[in-house]
C-alpha cells in the first residue's frame, strides 16, 4: 500500500457512499437547476449548473444534525471565521431535499486543492486555520440535542473500551494462532499495545485532563472531530477552507490538534521537531497551557494503530501481506522504534512546560 491506511479506508467508504445515491432526472428537476455536468468528487458530487457550482451530499445522520451544522456554520461566520462551505437554503429556508426515502443537501462549491502533507506551507496554513476555527466556535448555543456528539470527559472510557478490544484480539490470535502466518509478531504487537493502553490510562489519571475539560466546556465551543487533509481546502487566492463539519462534536480542542498531528506522523514518520513546529503554529494563534500539552501527550501515547489491526484481523478475519502494514505490527521495525522515541521525547517536552 503506497498511501496512508486511514485514507484508503476513507476512500473505500466514500465510493460505497456515492454508489448509494439515487440520482436520476426526476431528482435533478427538484433542484430547479439547468445542469450541464455531474462529477463524483471524494464524498460528494460536484454539480455544474446555470446558477453556479454546487456540492451535493446525501445526509447520513439525524434530521436535527443538518440544522445543528447550519447553526455551527452561522456561529463561526458571526464570530469572524467565514472559511467554511455555505449550505444552500431553499424555499421556506429548508435545507434538505427529500427523494426516494433519502435526504440530500447542497453547499456552494469551492475551487481549490486538497491539503498536501508534504507541503510545509499547507501544514502551517491548516494549523493556523484550525486555531482560528476553535476561537470562532466559542460561545456556541443551540436548541438541538447534542446527544452522542458530547464527548467531554470520555477519553478514559474510550481508551478502556479499546483496551478490551485489544485484549480480546490477543486471545483470539493465541487461540487460533495457526491461521496467521505472522502469529508471534502479532501477539507481541498486541502485548505491547496492551502495555501502551494501560500506560495511557495511568498517564491520563496523572494529567490535568479533568480540569482541561472543565475549562474548554466552559468556553462553549466545539471541535471539528475529523480534521484531516481531506477536509482542508486551499483555494487559488491563498485562503484555507475547512469542510466536513458533519462530524463536529463537543470536546476539548486538543482532540483536533492531536488527531491531526497523529495522522501526519503516521505518514511522514515520527518527527518530534515537526510535531513541535505544528504546535507552535497553533500556539501563535491560540495560546496553549500546560494542560493542553499534557492532553497531547496522553493522546499520542495510546496505540491508535490498533484500529487498523482490529478491523482487518479481528472483524474481517484477514491477514495483511502489505510491507507497510507489517512494519506497523512489527515492534522491532523502524516505524515503531521511531514512534517509541517520539513518545519519550514528547513527554519530556510537555513536562518542561
Amino acid at each position: 500500500m503506497s498511501f496512508e491506511i486511514f485514507t484508503e479506508e476513507d476512500r473505500k467508504n466514500e465510493r460505497e457512499l456515492l454508489a448509494s445515491y439515487d440520482l436520476d432526472v426526476k431528482f435533478f428537476k427538484l433542484l430547479d437547476f439547468k445542469i450541464s455536468q455531474i462529477v463524483p468528487e471524494r464524498n460528494c458530487f460536484r454539480i455544474e449548473t446555470d446558477k453556479g457550482f454546487y456540492c451535493l451530499k446525501k445526509m447520513n445522520f439525524l434530521y436535527e444534525d443538518i440544522y445543528l451544522m447550519l447553526g455551527m456554520t452561522e456561529h463561526l461566520r458571526n464570530n469572524g471565521f467565514a472559511n467554511t462551505f455555505d449550505i444552500v437554503l431553499h424555499e421556506n429556508n429548508e435545507i434538505l431535499i427529500p427523494y426516494e426515502g433519502n435526504q440530500y443537501y447542497l453547499s456552494r462549491w469551492m475551487d481549490g486543492r486538497e491539503s498536501d502533507y508534504l507541503n510545509l506551507l499547507d501544514i502551517k496554513n491548516a494549523i493556523e486555520a484550525l486555531a482560528k476555527f476553535h476561537i470562532g466556535t466559542e460561545g456556541f448555543q443551540t436548541k438541538y440535542d447534542q446527544g452522542q456528539r458530547r464527548l467531554y470527559g470520555r477519553w478514559k472510557q474510550g481508551f478502556l473500551q479499546k483496551l478490551n478490544e485489544i485484549e480480546v484480539a490477543k486471545e483470539l490470535v493465541i487461540t487460533e494462532g495457526k491461521r496467521y502466518n505472522n502469529g508471534s509478531m502479532i501477539i507481541q504487537y498486541l502485548t505491547n499495545s496492551i502495555r501502551d493502553a494501560k500506560y495511557t490510562l495511568n498517564l491520563i489519571e496523572k494529567s490535568s485532563y479533568i480540569r482541561l475539560n472543565a475549562r474548554d466546556e466552559g468556553k462553549k465551543g466545539f471541535i471539528h472531530h475529523d480534521y484531516g487533509f481531506h477536509n482542508i481546502l486551499h483555494t487559488f487566492d491563498n485562503q484555507t477552507y475547512i469542510g466536513g463539519l458533519e462530524k463536529c462534536a463537543f470536546d476539548i480542542r486538543m482532540h483536533d490538534l492531536s488527531y491531526f498531528i497523529f495522522r501526519l506522523m503516521r505518514r511522514k514518520g515520527w518527527d518530534i521537531e515537526a510535531a513541535i513546529n505544528i504546535i507552535d503554529y497553533y500556539n501563535e494563534i491560540y495560546k496553549l497551557e500546560k494542560e493542553d500539552y499534557e492532553a497531547l501527550a496522553v493522546y499520542f501515547a495510546f496505540p491508535h494503530d490498533f484500529k487498523l489491526f482490529y478491523k482487518q484481523y479481528y472483524t474481517e478475519g484477514r491477514e495483511t501481506v502489505d510491507p507497510e502494514e507489517l512494519e506497523r505490527i512489527n515492534v522491532e521495525s523502524e516505524y515503531n522504534q521511531a514512534r517509541r522515541g517520539f513518545l519519550i521525547e514528547f513527554e519530556k517536552y510537555s513536562a518542561l512546560l
